[in-house]
């Protein structure tokens, strides 16, 4: 049996109808809905209507021999929304060119002071500078990336203004987890380990909080379409950079342990996440002027 004929005798067993009883209220005879049910004849056009109204289901259900279920529905506008999402990209807006411009401005600055600082007789606050305006740059970075991404995903600008409350909660906690890196690269040149690792401890376990807290607030719509945006419809660049970022923490990471672990000597290596960063938004630049003109 077909996909149809198959459906038509599952709907009526479902239903309790003997084929006598259907062909009653379709006003045919019980043979020819027999004759349905074992693929010898086919419905006539006129019958079809009253067919799946009987089952509750709609024509192209029928048609199709398979009953739309909860799940089914979800996958057709899914395949319907990633269809219209293809190559989707607005452009920024001119004050997020500015904040954006402006927040990378400050990392850089933060740099070159952290840079300097590091030269001078008393290290102890020489990554302070980077890491603080770093930090700050957290808010325009992830509210400004979060709502190009909701925007580029067709996400109704009532529900971006309904999650900006979550970003900047997100936005928040990574704030604080940055802060956090503070009090442990100063530990590094002072006595007062212990209370270092503790302001560290809970600047971490608040940002943690806020960023779950953010998360969990988050509408799901909007973050399904997020995902699915950057899975499907997010420019090939920006998942390129998206590895290199990834590429450079992970090489950063890699070789301040090993070069610490030879050498025995850990705080000057700090300088090789402030390469990265540098190396990172070099790359950034060249790939993505034209978003920012």
């Amino acid at each position: 049996m077909n996909n149809f004929q198959t459906l038509l005798y599952q709907l009526r067993k479902e239903k309790g109808f003997t084929q006598a009883e259907l062909g009653e209220k379709l006003g045919v005879t019980d043979k020819a809905v027999s004759r349905w049910e074992t693929g010898e004849s086919f419905p006539e056009t006129a019958q079809l209507i009253p067919l799946a109204d009987i089952f509750d289901i709609t024509v192209d259900e029928l048609l199709r021999g398979v009953k739309a279920t909860e799940e089914n529905v979800k996958n057709q506008e899914l395949k319907l929304y990633l269809e219209s999402i293809k190559g989707n990209h607005f452009p920024f807006s001119k004050k997020e060119k500015f904040f954006m411009a402006l927040s990378v401005t400050l990392i850089l600055i933060g740099s070159l002071i952290s840079f300097l600082l590091y030269f001078m007789e008393d290290k102890i606050y020489f990554l302070t500078p980077f890491l603080a305006l770093s930090s700050i740059t957290m808010f325009p970075f992830i509210i400004i990336g979060c709502n190009k991404m909701m925007r580029d995903g067709k996400i109704s600008d009532d529900i971006i203004k309904k999650n900006f409350l979550n970003v900047l909660i997100i936005a928040t906690g990574v704030f604080f987890i940055i802060l956090a890196l503070i009090p442990i690269s100063i530990m590094i040149f002072t006595e007062f380990k212990l209370v270092l690792i503790i302001i560290a401890g809970i600047l971490l376990i608040i940002g943690i909080f806020l960023d779950i807290f953010g998360g969990i607030g988050f509408n799901e719509d909007a973050l399904s379409k997020i995902s699915h945006y950057s899975n499907v419809s997010m420019p090939k660049k920006y998942k390129i950079l998206s590895i290199i970022w990834s590429t450079l923490v992970m090489l950063a990471i890699a070789l301040y342990v090993v070069i610490g672990l030879i050498t025995g000597v850990w705080h000057p290596t700090w300088i090789i996440f402030i390469i990265a960063l540098f190396i990172g938004i070099i790359i950034s630049t060249i790939m993505t002027t034209g978003d920012y003109l």
